[in-house]
């Protein structure tokens, strides 16, 4: 791994242009916070109508798409404790 946990062959190929950055990460976060928000407000829902399966069913997935925001929003660790601290 290089610096940055880049790998060298990963950055080769973005200089060289075989590899692309992928160009929508606010609108990827964005879209992928409000995906959380959703899952989270159906799996609270489903958890009330004591429909506990789906409830787990729901919760991962917003715990998957909070995830994914931030891998798209690159944020360092202490970023991440921080936003976890917040609730």
């Amino acid at each position: 791994m290089a610096k940055g946990g880049v790998s060298t062959t990963i950055r080769r190929l973005l200089k060289q242009g075989r590899l692309l950055r992928a160009g929508l990460r606010d609108e990827a976060i964005k879209t992928e916070l409000e995906g959380a928000a959703y899952d989270l407000q159906r799996a609270t829902t489903s958890l009330e109508e004591a429909d506990f399966k789906w409830a787990t069913v729901k919760v991962y997935y917003s715990m998957f798409h909070a995830a994914r925001a931030l891998l798209y929003s690159s944020a360092t660790a202490r970023e991440v404790m921080r936003l976890f601290s917040r609730r």
